[in-house]
């Protein structure tokens, strides 16, 4: 197989994978995880234009995704700790 046939091939299998991970429901179970994590790894692994683009915008993506979720996290931590101290405070004033 020449090159150049080699780099159609890779390409049209990465253009494949991208589009079978958008018709992905990645959410939908472990299963479902573990077939959008196998065609991430393929996209990983290929040093194919579009594998990389399709990465560097998932990893955009996941890291907007990721601060967000610990901003809400660390949100979700201080209504804990603030309604523990009422409590206790609440509970403290009934002993006095």
């Amino acid at each position: 197989m020449s090159e150049e046939n080699k780099q159609e091939l890779n390409e049209a299998k990465s253009a494949e994978i991208i589009k079978v991970l958008g018709d992905t429901d990645w959410g939908a179970d472990n299963k479902a995880q573990m077939k959008a994590v196998q065609l991430l790894k393929g996209l990983a692994l290929s040093d194919e234009p579009a594998s990389n683009a399709f990465m560097k915008k998932l990893s955009n993506a996941s890291t907007s995704i990721a601060k967000s979720m610990k901003e809400s996290m660390e949100k979700s931590d201080k209504e804990i700790v603030e309604s523990a101290k009422a409590n206790l405070t609440k509970t403290a004033s009934m002993f006095l």
